[in-house]
């Protein structure tokens, strides 16, 4: 027995929801039509996304062979689409599909092909196409059909979709039931995992930020370094060690506290997506593969979680990729933005370790490609392939800065002071002739090299130095002490009494410049 024209229609929308991935969008009643009124029956909208291309399909019942009746209704939906297009986007290919009992009339197909004519500016384009019951058979423009994959005699088969048991009520249940399935399914999605080693992580961080502060400040270069901060040169000394500590150390408040919200966002997403040993790898080579980054391409001494937060914005890119349209259904966008942004921040701000950010986005990438996604069979080789690119990459990034061997000027620095306070001048004074070449206007390397020098013996090259830190740095009373005293016992009293006067008026509470003035003036 052939289905009702009212029944016909939901079984299109359920061969449509079930076997090519359609959404019910609404429901449409003859009252919310503003024209066509009464002469349509219920129509039902249907969605498709792909990527950044939507199909919106309409399923309209007619029974009544009244051209003027679907002109009209072209017509509405071209009023309508143009406000629709603002919130769905450009890329937006739009179907009327009207279901009959017979074949249409000529005069039916061409005037709902003119009405349909949409200039290019307006973002979508419209489609009015029709569809018989009786002889199974469509009408119009077919080509549009098959762009998105859809075979149009598969589609008019209504009929072998019928069943006694089943009338448009029940159809419309099944719809519903099937888009539940789905919908559950979308769902296991995000909850494979718990966010357990995210918050973990956050605690980590937090104590570790917490312990720094209380012992030296996060400022302080030597207690950043005591806690494991990348230094090139210490790790060219084998401290390798330090190609993990950095993920849980952090360089200000503000830093802390951008990275600790980034990662309970992303960390947790990724957690929930790839479950909690996933994650651990996925966190743990983003953050190595970042400092191993930062370590070849820079020299600054660097610390904080950024490059594994990065690496979940690439664990989130392989999850795009096996899951493109719920990617960009839920998230995908945002992601996309937010990543641009700030790569575009770490070229355009200074001081922003862009290296690190980059190496993380990669190793997290190729990371959660080795490690693939729980609910996908992935092919091993594949993954092997992936494990294998991102173990060659930190190879050799790692490999050419050890042979680049680039020594930071905070690390040349905290090496310096090492050597001064062991009293191993030998050690220290090529430390700081290279410091004063790298950073010549740094006035503390040339007053330390001056130091260095006055314990050599190289007292004149010590006077220079001095001299030319007073030059940089004004406001500088260990440099005034210092030339008085060198002055002082070359018999230049006048000289050295001048100094020890600048001295005492940028530091009156120094016991030594007060003593030695009152030797020189008593």
């Amino acid at each position: 027995m052939q289905p009702s024209l009212h029944t016909s229609t939901w079984l299109l929308a359920r061969k449509l929801v079930r076997d090519y991935q359609f959404s019910v969008f609404h429901i449409e009643t003859p009252e919310q039509r503003e024209n066509g009124g009464q002469a349509l029956k219920t129509a039902i909208h249907l969605i498709l996304e792909r990527r950044k291309r939507v199909l919106y399909m309409r399923l309209v019942p007619l029974d009544i062979y009244w051209a003027q009746v679907v002109e009209r209704d072209v017509q509405e939906s071209q009023r309508r689409l143009r406000q629709l297009t603002r919130r769905l986007g450009p890329q937006l290919d739009v179907i009327n599909v009207y279901v009959l009992p017979e074949s249409p009339s000529d005069d039916m197909v061409e005037r709902a092909a003119l009405a349909s004519a949409t200039p290019r500016h307006h973002g979508f384009s419209l489609h009015p196409l029709f569809l018989s019951v009786a002889q199974e058979a469509w009408y119009g423009w077919l080509d549009v059909l098959e762009k998105w994959d859809m075979t149009p005699s598969d589609l008019a088969q209504i009929a072998q979709e019928s069943s006694d048991s089943l009338d448009a009520e029940e159809i419309r249940k099944d719809i519903q039931e099937l888009e539940r399935k789905r919908e559950k399914e979308v769902l296991s999605v995000f909850r494979y995992g718990r966010p357990i080693l995210t918050y973990a992580f956050l605690i980590v961080s937090t104590i570790v930020y917490g312990v720094v502060l209380m012992d030296g400040g996060v400022q302080n270069l030597d207690t950043l370094l005591r806690y494991g901060a990348k230094s090139n040169g210490l790790i060219i000394e084998g401290e390798w060690w330090r190609l993990i500590t950095p993920i849980f150390l952090h360089l200000g408040s503000w830093h802390f506290l951008f990275n600790m919200i980034a990662l309970y966002f992303l960390g947790t997403a990724v957690e929930r997506i790839f479950g909690s040993k996933r994650f651990f790898l996925i966190f743990m080579l983003a953050g190595i593969s970042g400092t191993v980054a930062s370590f070849a391409f820079t020299d600054n001494l660097s610390a904080g979680a950024s490059g594994a937060i990065f690496g979940c914005f690439g664990a989130l890119l392989v999850f795009g990729q096996h899951y493109p349209k719920l990617f960009f259904r839920t998230m995908g966008r945002d992601i996309l933005f937010f990543l641009g942004l700030n790569l575009t921040l770490g070229f355009v701000i200074p001081n922003i370790d862009n290296y690190g950010h980059i190496g993380g986005l990669v190793g997290g990438y190729f990371a959660a490609a080795l490690v693939s996604l729980p609910l996908k069979r992935i092919q091993w080789v594949w993954r092997a392939a992936a494990g294998t690119v991102l173990a060659a990459l930190l190879l050799f990034t790692a490999s050419y800065g050890y042979a680049e061997g680039r020594e930071g000027t905070d690390y040349l620095t905290w090496k310096g002071q090492q050597y001064i306070q062991e009293d191993n001048v030998t050690e220290a004074l090529p430390i700081y002739e290279k410091l004063v070449k790298m950073e010549p206007e740094n006035a503390f390397h040339h007053f330390y090299l001056g130091y260095v020098y006055s314990k050599t013996g190289r007292l004149k090259d010590a006077e220079s130095s001095w001299k030319t830190a007073l030059e940089l740095e004004p406001n500088m009373p260990e440099a005034h002490y210092n030339l008085a005293v060198l002055y002082a016992g070359s018999g230049e009293t006048e000289r050295a009494k001048s100094h020890l006067l600048q001295a005492r008026e940028l530091d009156p509470d120094n016991e030594e410049v007060k003593v030695l003035l009152e030797e020189l003036q008593g």
